[in-house]
């Protein structure tokens, strides 16, 4: 007889939220079990707002700020300051929103915070021309590595031919044509207006007193400009009318199939349900797709699927790495039989519950390290419009049956998706 377990406590985010005068949301959830502090300062600018024929901007901007800051950090980039005290940093640039995102010992925080203010401060006048092609050509080389790298550049034409023309996130990766066209004046007009503390989102997380971090945040941020979002116009859903294939060749050993299909926003219950679908499609050993296509039918080596999505819709993709020397026909056709199967009966409720309790493990991953559930919090703030959002994140999971799931793919798996379908270079 199996063994029954006690019941795991519930995941919890207390977030106290404030704002300062010139509009900088700042967030903090106390915890002192770790002598430990996650700091994650967040835009409300991501590469939907590069605009047309200027992809690459808010990649380039992102690239700019882990350099040296006039006061906190002069001559040395402050990542490696932060690093010298036993911290660490990163910024990086999504579709919705920018990110600077970092955590160390407790004692660290008001350096964290400092040198965030000293670069949101200097981030336009700091620049020069030799210093930004020093960035772009790193930005450039960053991208000849993606494209470089087995499968790459299947992996960047995916948005492009699957959104629309026009569409915000058609270009989430740097066009290089583009990017070579940014000019010193674009970043720094971009840096002043939608870079400022009245679009920024501070969350600190981890041990810290939530008043000393409320003065920190007046006496470092409160004299920063406001700054402006940028404009956004309203962008109605989308569907693909028809399957759209992409055939592909590439150095590699073996022929791969991706299939794209558009999905639900973000945080939205199709986000979750899409989410638990690619589970339980390709997590794993006892997923579907890995049973029939790895195990029983030897056609594949390797399957995943996931979510990837923003506040305007996301895309649902699904991969399958073909035996070495196996064409993409019999690939497709199976996982083809595997869609309709679950479109037609749906998942069983092991499967779902399976599905389920790997997703809210991912959360409580998350809520285990201060610089995670800053980086958590941020998210629910920008998206959702109140960082206490975690238990209306988790219910999304919870209302997932059987039959949503079933409805839900077959809304998702319509005929109209994309394909691409890539072989080795020579390959008949």
């Amino acid at each position: 007889m199996p063994r029954k377990t006690a019941a795991s406590p519930p995941l919890t985010l207390s977030v106290i939220q404030h704002r300062l005068a010139n509009g900088l949301t700042v967030l903090i959830a106390p915890d002192h079990a770790l002598p430990a502090v996650g700091v994650a300062m967040r835009w409300r600018v991501g590469t939907r707002d590069d605009g047309a024929g200027r992809s690459g901007l808010t990649d380039l901007v992102a690239f700019t700020q882990g350099t040296a800051t006039p006061q906190a950090t002069p001559g040395t980039p402050y990542t490696r300051v932060l690093e010298a005290a036993g911290g660490q940093w990163n910024t990086w640039s999504e579709r919705d929103t920018s990110l600077s995102y970092g955590g160390g010992p407790s004692n660290l925080l008001e350096t964290f915070l400092w040198v965030e203010a000293d670069r949101m401060a200097s981030m336009a006048a700091h620049l020069d021309e030799g210093f930004l092609e020093a960035q772009r050509a790193a930005l450039l080389d960053c991208c000849r590595q993606t494209d470089n790298a087995p499968y790459g550049t299947a992996d960047t034409l995916l948005s492009p031919n699957l959104y629309p023309a026009g569409h915000p996130y058609q270009n989430d990766d740097p066009l290089s044509a583009e990017l070579a066209t940014l000019t010193l004046a674009d970043v720094q007009t971009a840096c002043a207006a939608w870079y400022g503390a009245g679009n920024a989102i501070l969350a600190v997380a981890g041990a810290v007193d939530p008043a000393e971090v409320l003065r920190l945040a007046e006496r470092h941020f409160g004299g920063l400009p406001a700054g402006s979002p940028p404009v956004r116009a309203a962008v109605p859903d989308f569907v693909l009318p028809a399957v759209k294939q992409v055939p592909l060749t590439d150095q590699v050993p073996a022929s791969k199939l991706i299939l794209a299909w558009p999905s639900p926003p973000l945080y939205s219950q199709g986000d979750a349900d899409c989410e638990l679908l690619a589970q339980i499609l390709a997590t794993g050993k006892a997923s579907r797709l890995y049973q029939r296509l790895v195990q029983q039918a030897q056609l594949a080596t390797q399957v995943g699927a996931s979510q990837y999505t923003g506040a305007l819709q996301g895309s649902f993709e699904l991969w399958a790495l073909a035996q070495p020397g196996l064409g993409l026909d019999g690939l497709r056709a199976a996982v083809d039989e595997e869609l309709a199967r679950l479109v037609a009966a749906g998942p069983t409720p092991a499967e779902v519950a399976s599905a389920r309790n790997r997703c809210l493990v991912a959360r409580a991953q998350y809520l285990e390290s201060p610089g995670w559930r800053a980086y958590l919090m941020g998210g629910y703030h920008a998206y959702l419009g109140n960082a206490d959002r975690l238990q209306q994140d988790l219910a999304r999971y919870a209302a997932a049956t059987p039959d949503s799931l079933r409805a839900a793919a077959a809304k998702l798996f319509v005929p109209g998706r994309l394909e691409l379908a890539v072989n080795p270079e020579g390959a008949k």
